[in-house]
């Protein structure tokens, strides 16, 4: 028995094709992804080191190949559905961990980044991990950052996401276990300074979860 979004997005696809984040290929109705596609990924198969700030980091594989132009179609190419494919995937490989959380949030963008997308890829990844689990999502942390990432070394992206982010609602936050998502970890300086600023808010704990990890050089 289908739920009635399956129902919706079957519909929906009727008009604009699902397409398979990894390959770009046609898929079903109801599909999310190619299985093929799911065994070509470039499996992490080691324990990444949680940037400072975070106590647990849960990642899924290294950005590279077919799991880097997933993300990529996520941020840049209105992809949004490829959050329905990320999600079940980051929940295998967060496992049982995820009900320590009492609330799931991502990683935010600034005010343009949001309007020329239209969404948050993050926020996105965030909120069909919660539907899934169960777990309440919330907006926890705003922005104003405009100066991108990309194109930065490690030095550089620290000193540029420093002061970065603010809490949307210290209440929010009080005691709270939070689960903090990511669509990918270069040198994990914007985890670990969301990190910061809902641990100084008053954050019990804060756990992060990323698609992909950038190869280590």
């Amino acid at each position: 028995m289908y739920s009635r979004r399956e129902l919706l997005r079957a519909a929906a696809s009727l008009i604009v094709p699902n397409r398979c984040p990894f390959c770009d290929v046609v898929v079903g109705a109801f599909e999310y992804m190619h299985e093929e596609c799911f065994d070509r990924l470039p499996r992490l198969t080691e324990r990444i080191a949680p940037p400072k700030g975070i106590g647990e980091l849960y990642a899924c594989f290294w950005y590279d190949g077919a799991a880097r132009d997933a993300v990529l179609r996520l941020k840049d190419g209105h992809y949004i559905h490829a959050a329905e494919a990320f999600a079940p995937i980051m929940l295998e490989v967060i496992g049982g961990a995820v009900k320590n959380a009492d609330m799931i949030t991502a990683v935010p963008s600034n005010l343009f980044t949001r309007v020329r997308r239209g969404y948050v890829p993050a926020e996105a990844i965030a909120k069909e991990i919660s539907r899934r689990c169960g777990i309440k999502f919330a907006v926890t942390l705003c922005t104003d950052k405009s100066s991108e990432q990309k194109r930065l070394n490690a030095k550089e992206r620290a000193e540029n996401v420093k002061g970065a982010f603010n809490p949307v609602d210290k209440a929010l936050i009080q005691e709270k276990n939070i689960l903090l998502v990511d669509d990918i970890c270069t040198t994990g300086s914007t985890l670990s300074e969301c990190a910061k600023v809902l641990r100084e808010n008053g954050a019990a704990s804060v756990n992060g979860a990323v698609f992909a990890v950038t190869p280590l050089k």
